[in-house]
């Protein structure tokens, strides 16, 4: 009888261990959204279908602000103010650098591929340091927020920015202006003391959200795959510099 007992008290342990081993890694993986994605590795960021580069809606001359406007008359006010500039879903307002033109737009499609991955790395450390568990659920939900919210949290009312000139020491990327940029942080910067500047539109700003969106966001599932799976699991809330520089090579696929 009480070898009977001491099997059936062992067999009760045994499975109430299996059922928390169980929760807990499904807990991890997510269980109601990993089911659903594909197992294999993930394919080269080479083979992926190249993305076609951005259309800009080009001001019109048949825009304008009216007769009583003492400012800016220019196009590209005028599409700035009637809300047709894409610009406008990212920035509440515009900064001293005036409206979004054509060479504007240029410059921070530049910036956004030559810092892409800086800008990614740096982001995607900031999200993971805040993460409370590597869930495939609460890193959809943190990266589904949006560029423009993220990088306004994380990067631009932290000091970071894309710089050009003697702040790069010579270094840098060539951006479509001919100078050489870097991404740096100073955190004595006034987006740092005046957080509503990040709210300014700005190229060099905009060229931020730029390389989120062509990397973490556009490459979202994939990220979300990569620090998600089975026997790669990765805790959070810790710095890794070397798992965001991968995750955002191999997964984000950043130039």
């Amino acid at each position: 009888m009480c070898w009977h007992t001491w099997w059936l008290a062992w067999l009760v342990l045994w499975c109430s261990a299996k059922a928390l081993s169980n929760q807990s890694e499904n807990e991890t993986l997510d269980e109601s959204d990993f089911g659903n994605r594909s197992r294999s590795p993930l394919s080269a960021c080479g083979v992926l279908k190249a993305k076609a580069r951005r259309q800009w809606p080009e001001p019109s001359e048949d825009l304008h602000v009216g007769p009583a406007s003492l400012g800016d008359r220019s196009p590209a006010q005028a599409q700035w103010q009637r809300g047709k500039a894409p610009e406008r879903s990212r920035f509440q307002r515009l900064g001293a650098a005036g409206p979004p033109t054509h060479e504007a737009r240029l410059l921070a499609d530049s910036l956004a591929q030559g810092l892409g991955c800086g800008v990614c790395q740096q982001l995607m450390k900031s999200l993971w340091e805040d993460l409370a568990r590597p869930t495939a659920t609460n890193l959809r939900e943190v990266i589904s927020k949006g560029c423009p919210f993220l990088v306004k949290k994380h990067l631009l009312r932290q000091g970071w920015a894309a710089s050009s000139g003697a702040l790069c020491e010579g270094a840098g990327r060539r951006a479509a202006d001919g100078e050489a940029w870097c991404f740096l942080q100073d955190t004595l910067s006034e987006s740092v003391e005046h957080p509503e500047l990040a709210e300014h539109y700005d190229p060099a700003k905009d060229s931020l959200m730029l390389a989120c969106e062509d990397t973490i966001s556009y490459h979202m599932e994939r990220v979300i795959f990569y620090l998600t799976q089975p026997g790669l699991l990765h805790e959070a809330q810790v710095r890794n510099e070397a798992l965001m520089r991968n995750v955002c090579v191999e997964a984000a696929c950043c130039e």
